[in-house]
């Protein structure tokens, strides 16, 4: 199971080659494909436009329908988005200003780049509240929040090495290195270069090798290999990394490369890695049809990828993939289409799924248009029931604009908050799981099963009942949404399992740790529960313990 999950994973990699081909049929000179002379990337846009230049599209959801799509809960279908977009890379500024109707109620949402902010209005967050289920959300008066929310870190600061790499016509370094092992793997003889053309042209006997190639090239090269990936998912890194605690891209880097090494020797010790057989029997139940990229050597001259593989179980075909995309003309006279189309039933069921791509780019002078449509239908052959039919259209215009000015909101602790506040936070674990720390009310012993203890961000967690009760609080457990609710009069306090965000009558705060469910009990951070009900806490040390008087009194 381990080898075909390898070999899975593996193709699926091919097969976004085979895009990223796609692709560079519309983007680069096919002889910078050639192994010794990847590095330049002449994309389909000029250099300027990734400098300073606007924007405006709209996105349409025409068709979103049948039963998957009522379990998601989500009514999408008629929504329309208007997009107004301003960029000036030199600054380091970007904004995004939408327009989204959705049910017949509009609503206009925000977005900025700030050199390593991400800002957005909290707008946004009403946007998303509509979309999704009541629970889906952090909980919380959205209208409690200030105008702006935002994230910082050197994750969202990499746009702008992105942007410059495409502005100097680069791909980023690590697609580069990792475009350059996959052609490694196609030996020569696929290859044919004449003084106007160049082809790379695969039959099934081909595609076998390569893919057999490929295996062993990331056996014989894992630690280059992992270093790509890892450099690739450090530099992708999702928002979540900013959290309190987390770990640096340095760090998840280090640990990324490690796994994927660790993962491919344990598969060859166990021999459980892909075998020339293995790979074999992959390839027949991927059979590739056709794959023909064909470049013309003159300026401006046409290029085409087309690729189609079938999908087959046990000799029974279930399916086809095709891609088709061509391009013809210079960076400031362009025309380039693009169309994959997918069928597919699914082996273990009677479900078959059929999906469709088509783009449109165009490129005049200074100003680019674009049209793309993206359809997907899934449906029990045997019920004739309908899982999903949808289709999204989008549309826009793309112009150089060198006086392009981009006003982002200037934050003050009064009118934003970081978003991570909002997030759950990282799950505390004892630092002493047995004890270590003894809890006093008033100097009167708190005893409690399971022990209090100290979190690994040095805060003191006790059992939130035992501790609200000595207080002579209410406290209540809401199991929807993983609430922790303390009463007192007319004061409620709200915490949430794993959110570093809890509310006070309403009003939205933070602390430095979360809650933690612990042998079905749950655990609270005595200092803010403290400070809320205005109790003071007296810290001393005893014998190696620590003891941690309340003083109610």
């Amino acid at each position: 199971m381990r080898r075909k999950s390898f070999l899975v994973i593996t193709l699926s990699v091919w097969l976004c080659l085979s895009l990223a081909l796609g692709a560079a049929a519309q983007t680069r000179s096919p002889q910078e494909m050639l192994l010794d002379q990847i590095g330049d990337f002449s994309g389909i846009y000029s250099g300027e436009f990734y400098d300073k230049s606007f924007g405006k599209g709209q996105l349409k959801i025409t068709r979103f329908s049948g039963s998957l799509a009522q379990e998601l809960g989500m009514n999408l279908q008629g929504a329309i988005i208007d997009l107004d977009s301003k960029l000036n890379t030199p600054e380091k500024k970007m904004s995004v200003e939408m327009q989204v109707n959705l049910q017949g109620k509009t609503y206009p949402v925000r977005i900025y780049f700030d050199g390593d902010k991400l800002i957005l209005d909290k707008s946004f967050l009403e946007l998303v509240q509509h979309m999704l289920p009541p629970d889906a959300l952090p909980p919380g008066d959205i209208q409690q929040l200030p105008r702006y929310l935002y994230l910082q870190g050197p994750e969202i600061g990499n746009l702008w090495k992105t942007m410059s790499d495409y502005r100097d016509q680069q791909m980023p370094s690590e697609f580069r290195e990792l475009l350059r092992f996959f052609l490694e793997a196609i030996p020569s003889k696929y290859f044919h270069v004449t003084p106007t053309k160049f082809t790379l042209e695969l039959d099934q006997t081909g595609w076998e090798e390569v893919l057999y190639n490929l295996v062993e090239k990331v056996k014989n090269e894992k630690e280059r290999f992992a270093g790509i990936i890892a450099d690739i998912v450090a530099q992708s890194a999702p928002p979540e990394v900013m959290l309190p605690g987390a770990k640096s891209p340095e760090e998840m880097k280090a640990e990324i490369k490690a796994d994927i090494i660790r993962s491919i020797e344990n598969a060859v010790k166990s021999g459980d890695y892909p075998t020339r057989e293995g790979v074999r029997e992959l390839a027949q139940n991927f059979r590739l049809k056709e794959f023909r990229y064909q470049a013309s050597l003159l300026p401006g001259g046409a290029k085409e990828l087309k690729a189609a593989w079938i999908f087959a179980d046990q000799g029974k075909t279930l399916g086809e993939l095709e891609v088709h995309s061509s391009c013809e003309g210079t960076r400031s006279n362009f025309q380039g289409t693009t169309n994959l189309k997918l069928n597919l039933s699914l082996p273990d069921g009677n479900i078959r799924v059929n999906g469709a791509l088509t783009s449109n780019v165009s490129i005049r002078g200074q100003k680019a248009d674009s049209r793309a449509v993206i359809t997907a239908r899934a449906v029990d052959e045997k019920t004739e029931e309908l899982y999903l039919d949808a289709e999204l259209v989008a549309e826009s215009i793309s112009q150089v604009d060198p006086e392009v000015k981009v006003e982002t909101p200037k934050l003050t602790p009064e009118n934003s908050l970081n978003l991570t506040a909002l997030m759950p936070g990282p799950a505390p674990t004892p630092v002493v799981p047995g004890g270590g720390v003894i809890i006093t009310i008033n100097g009167q012993p708190l005893f409690t099963e399971p022990p209090a203890f100290i979190d690994r961000n040095g805060r003191t967690m006790v059992p939130a009942r035992a501790l609200a009760e000595a207080l002579g609080c209410k406290v209540e457990w809401i199991e929807t949404n993983k609430e922790v609710r303390v009463t007192k009069g007319d004061q409620v306090i709200r915490m949430y399992i794993g959110q570093s965000a809890y509310t006070v009558n309403g009003t939205t705060q933070k602390m430095d740790t979360a809650p933690i469910i612990v042998d079905d009990r749950t655990f609270v951070p005595l200092r803010f529960v403290a400070q809320e009900l205005g109790v003071k806490l007296d810290v001393t040390q005893k014998d190696g313990l620590t003891v941690v008087n309340v003083l109610t009194q």
